[in-house]
C-alpha cells in the first residue's frame, strides 16, 4: 500500500517539475515528507561511502563487484517503499503529462497556471506550521526578527528571479536542432543547477532551465526519449541533488528556524513566479477564481493524505 501511496506522491511531484514557476520542494514539504527525503537520502549516501571502503579493502578479483551488489541490495531493501515508487511516479508524470501539457493551447496553459497557483497558496500555512516547529532560537524577540528578516531575504531573491523572467534576461534558447554528443557537459551542469534549484522549496526548477534557455530542449527531448539529452541532464540532476540535500540538512539541524523562514520566504515569493498574467473577459476571471479554488482544495487533500500515510 505505502508503494502506491508514494507512487502518487511521485506524480505530483513529477507534474510540479514540469511547470515552469511550480516548485518541487514546495510540493515535498506540503506533502510533509521534505525532512524524510533528506533523511532517506542521506541513508543511501552512507551505503555509497561503505560501498567505496569496501572496495578498497576487497583484493580478490571480485571484490569490488560484490561491494557494488551489496550497496545496491541495501539501498533497495531501504528504499522499495519511500525513494524507489516516489522516482517511479515522477518519472510516469514527467514523461506522459510532458506530451498532455505540449499540447495545450496558450488560454489552457493559463488556466492550468492557476490551478498550480492556488496548490501555492494553499500549502503556505503549512509552511507557518513547520516554522513553529523550530527551538534552536529560545529568545522569542531574536526569534521573530530572524524570521521576519530570512524570510525577506528569501523573498528577495524570487523576486530578482522574477525580475529576471518578466525583463527577457534569460540566456539565449537552445533549440532541439542543436542538440549533440558534444553538449554533454553544458547539460550536465544544467541538470545540476535545475536539480538543486527543484530541492530548494520555493524555486522551481523548470524555471531555472527556462531562464538558461534549455527548457524547450529540455521538454522535446523528454517527450521523444532521446538520450543523448537525458544521459548527461540525468546525471546532472543526481549530482544536483545529492549535494544540495547535504546543505540543506546540515542548515537545517544548525539553524532550523533561519532556514525554514527562507524556505518561506522563497515559497510566497514564488507566486510571482507562478502568476501566469490576468485572464481576458468574465468569464476569464470567473474559471481563473474556480482554478485557483481547486488549486488550494487540491493542496488541502494532499495535505491530509501526506499526514494519513505519515501515520
Amino acid at each position: 500500500m505505502k508503494f502506491i501511496q508514494h507512487i502518487i506522491i511521485g506524480i505530483i511531484i513529477g507534474i510540479s517539475n514540469i511547470v515552469p514557476g511550480v516548485s518541487a520542494g514546495t510540493m515535498f514539504v506540503i506533502l510533509g515528507i521534505f525532512k524524510k527525503l533528506i533523511d532517506q537520502v542521506e541513508l543511501c549516501l552512507n551505503e555509497v561511502k561503505i560501498m567505496l571502503k569496501n572496495i578498497t579493502k576487497f583484493r580478490e578479483k571480485d571484490g569490488g563487484i560484490n561491494a557494488i551488489g551489496i550497496m545496491f541490495k541495501n539501498i533497495f531493501m531501504s528504499q522499495k517503499t519511500f525513494l524507489i515508487p516516489i522516482a517511479i511516479g515522477m518519472a510516469f508524470a514527467i514523461y506522459f503529462i510532458a506530451k498532455l501539457f505540449s499540447v495545450l493551447n496558450p488560454e489552457q496553459i493559463l488556466y492550468r497556471n492557476y490551478i498550480f497557483l492556488g496548490l501555492v497558496l494553499g500549502g503556505i500555512p503549512t509552511l507557518f506550521k513547520e516554522l513553529k516547529k523550530g527551538t534552536d532560537i529560545k529568545n522569542i524577540k531574536e526569534r521573530n526578527i530572524n524570521i521576519y528578516v530570512f524570510m525577506a531575504i528569501g523573498f528577495a531573491m524570487m523576486l530578482g528571479l522574477y525580475l529576471l523572467k518578466v525583463n527577457g534576461l534569460g540566456l539565449r534558447k537552445v533549440g532541439y536542432e542543436e542538440l549533440s554528443v558534444a553538449m554533454s557537459i553544458p547539460l550536465f551542469l544544467v541538470g545540476a543547477i535545475a536539480a538543486a534549484s527543484m530541492v530548494i522549496p520555493g524555486i522551481s526548477g523548470s524555471m531555472v532551465v527556462l531562464i538558461l534557455g534549455y527548457y524547450e530542449l529540455m521538454t522535446a527531448s523528454i517527450s521523444k526519449l532521446n538520450m543523448v539529452f537525458i544521459i548527461p541532464f540525468a546525471i546532472g540532476i543526481l549530482v544536483g541533488i545529492l549535494a544540495i540535500l547535504k546543505i540543506i540538512k546540515y542548515l537545517l539541524d544548525k539553524h532550523y528556524t533561519r532556514t525554514y523562514s527562507c524556505i518561506v520566504g522563497f515559497v510566497v515569493g514564488s507566486l510571482l513566479m507562478v502568476f501566469p498574467g490576468l485572464p481576458i473577459g468574465i468569464i476569464g476571471y470567473i474559471i481563473t477564481v474556480i482554478c485557483i479554488i481547486i488549486g488550494i482544495m487540491l493542496s488541502y487533500m494532499v495535505e491530509k493524505y501526506s499526514e494519513k500515510i505519515q501515520d
